[in-house]
């Protein structure tokens, strides 16, 4: 429930902010509503994205956790695609993004 002061609310908006989704194969109510929570949730949902790159590292996939430790950039990302080159001393690029509450 959202405050009449609140900055997010119809009140202080002066409007209110919709999305339509169609859905179709949705089992039950309990489905339908745990499907219309995550839209809610995600559209409360920004995302940082960087940009970085490391020695060739095999052994990792897209969607493993990182943590990062830099003034600027630190916290816990999630690694949605790298790429690197089969050489000798070559540099491997790596995106990561997380998730920020707006």
């Amino acid at each position: 429930m959202t405050l009449p002061t609140s900055a997010l609310s119809v009140f202080r908006r002066g409007r209110r902010i919709v999305q339509v989704s169609n859905v179709d194969n949705i089992a039950d109510q309990e489905s339908l509503q745990a499907y219309a929570d995550r839209l809610r949730l995600q559209s409360m949902q920004s995302y940082d994205t960087i940009t970085l790159y490391t020695a060739n590292k095999p052994g990792h996939g897209v969607r493993d956790t990182v943590a990062v430790v830099h003034p600027e950039a630190g916290g816990l990302y999630q690694e949605i695609a790298w790429s690197l080159v089969l050489e000798p001393g070559a540099q491997m690029y790596h995106k990561l993004q997380k998730a920020v509450i707006v």
